[in-house]
């Protein structure tokens, strides 16, 4: 390892290039926004009766 580990540019790179982050990965299955269709249809299926 390099001292490139601890370098907050190379986080912040490695974050806003990754096409599989959790944020894109939601964003792709309709929950990055709450007032989307598919929002509400994953958001009805963990309802608890």
């Amino acid at each position: 390892m390099e001292k490139n580990l601890f370098k907050h540019q190379v986080w912040k790179y490695a974050w806003d290039n990754d096409p599989n982050n959790s944020l894109r990965i939601m964003q792709r299955l309709g929950q990055g926004n709450f007032q989307t269709e598919e929002f509400k249809k994953w958001a009805i299926s963990y309802e608890i009766d």
